[in-house]
């Protein structure tokens, strides 16, 4: 479980990090488009530049989108595999609270009993 539970927060590091570089790719590409429509190219060309940015935008946010689709899931799964942790911890303690008990029973059973064979 904690292998599993360390992989699927190095995914959601992962995730973060290509969030942020995305993030600025996003911001990179609003500036140059600001700054192109205000240049002096021809009306056609910066149709054409415009619509590829804004593809190219739409196709950042599908990919933010899914990566944060990912991230939520694997944070579920990270708390999945904690509580099933806890619950695992509270029936070893269990087990080993009974082990004590029926420990301790018959280490009395086997002392009446060593008792009475001596006399």
């Amino acid at each position: 479980m904690e292998d599993e539970n360390r992989r699927l927060r190095l995914t959601n590091s992962q995730l973060e990090s290509t969030t942020a570089v995305l993030t600025q790719q996003v911001k990179s590409l609003t500036s140059d488009l600001d700054q192109r429509q205000c240049g002096t190219t021809t009306a056609g060309t910066q149709q054409d530049h415009v619509q590829f940015l804004v593809e190219q935008a739409k196709q950042f946010r599908a990919d933010f989108e899914s990566e944060k689709r990912d991230r939520i899931a694997a944070e579920a799964r990270i708390n999945e595999l904690q509580q099933q942790l806890s619950a695992t911890n509270a029936q070893v303690i269990y087990l080993l609270i009974f082990t004590c008990i029926i420990g301790s029973e018959c280490m009395l059973q086997y002392r009446e009993h060593r008792s009475c064979l001596k006399t």
